[in-house]
């Protein structure tokens, strides 16, 4: 064990390698400075983009250990390489983005919910017993009220994000990165600029480029990889949860009354999603379906519809709802700090089963 000074004004944070063989740390916001320095400390390399303005806001390092991602307060990400500590890739979160773009640009869009009830029939036992005012007319009511479905609409450039531009009046201003992950393989990393909080921007690092765009309706909370393979999920604090893989995107409602999703994680391998509302959590059961074979350009819109349609044919990877709804155990908590206990003591047992709920 040992102590070394670092060349820092005011040291904000720091990160170890994956492989342990490096530290990154990164000054205060007041001046854009990221210093490498080994484990006996010997300063490996000084990175400075810029001198003036606001500095480094996010940083994070690939599972493989080879890139290291720097996210500013000037809306850009950049990557730099383990071998030189140079960048050697630079991303810029523009407001607008046009073409030439081979991303995907998902729009997170309101359909209304329409009931066929044509073929439906009631016997003249239920018309005549008492339940029929509870049961069906609070259900007309919910429909007449407007509930909808979300799916994502697949839209071209050039498209204009939403955008907020922060109070120049007030401290520590909503712009930048200020979310970033990577994936598993070390392939894609996502990023949020907090000035466009509805967009998450997912970058294909082996090209060098923007693999999609997820817009949604409402500010992005969170957002995790899976563990075990390229897939990403996130939530807005709506009822609904949305996932991308590289074959596409699709939205998930969830079916529990009132239970919005503001924070998810994964286990360890990827078989269980904790998804917390504010009062209470649930753990959903997501199973991996295989890749679609259809390309995403091929189809139109991407929902947790079960049409078996040309049109929705890429969304029967959605059918994992069907696990959602009937595996899904309900935990009411009046302490969050449950649940974290709760969650690493199911890590490395398997999720409940139908059969199992009864025995909560």
């Amino acid at each position: 064990m040992g102590a070394f000074a670092v060349d820092t004004l005011d040291l904000a944070d720091m990160e170890w390698s994956p492989d342990d063989s490096a530290i990154v740390i990164w000054d205060a916001p007041l001046e854009f400075k990221v210093l490498i320095y080994s484990p006996d400390g010997r300063c490996l390399s000084k990175y400075q983009a810029y001198e003036s303005g606001l500095g480094v806001k996010s940083v994070s390092w690939s599972p493989c250990g080879q890139y290291l991602a720097v996210g500013s307060y000037d809306q850009m990400l950049r990557v730099l390489n383990h071998l030189t500590w140079k960048t050697f890739a630079e991303f810029m979160h523009l407001s607008t983005v046009r073409g030439p773009c081979c991303a995907a640009v998902f729009k997170e869009v309101d359909e209304p919910l329409h009931l066929n009830m044509s073929e439906l029939c009631l016997s003249d036992e239920f018309l005549q017993g008492n339940s029929v005012e509870l049961i069906v007319f609070p259900f007309l009511k919910d429909v007449s009220e407007g509930h909808f479905r979300v799916m994502y609409d697949v839209t071209e450039v050039p498209i204009s994000l939403p955008f907020q531009k922060p109070p120049a009046d007030k401290p520590n201003p909503k712009q930048g990165i200020g979310l970033m992950s990577w994936s598993k393989d070390s392939r894609y990393i996502y990023t949020r600029n907090d000035s466009m909080p509805t967009a998450l921007w997912i970058w294909d690092i082996r090209h060098l480029e923007l693999a999609a765009i997820l817009v949604q309706k409402d500010p992005i909370r969170a957002a995790a990889w899976d563990p075990t393979c390229t897939r990403l999920v996130l939530c807005t604090g709506s009822s609904h949860l949305y996932m991308w893989t590289p074959s596409g995107a699709y939205c998930v409602s969830n079916p529990l009354p009132q239970f919005n999703i503001t924070d998810l994680k994964w286990n360890s391998d990827g078989s269980c999603l904790l998804l917390k509302d504010k009062e209470s959590f649930c753990c959903a059961s997501v199973p991996l379906f295989p890749e679609s074979t259809v390309p995403w350009r091929s189809c139109k819109k991407f929902s947790s519809s079960f049409d078996t349609t040309k049109h929705y044919k890429l969304t029967k990877t959605s059918q994992w709802f069907f696990f959602f709804a009937l595996c899904v155990t309900i935990f009411v908590s009046s302490s969050m700090r449950d649940v974290k206990k709760w969650f690493l003591s199911i890590v490395d047992r398997r999720v409940p089963s139908v059969h199992d709920i009864g025995a909560f």
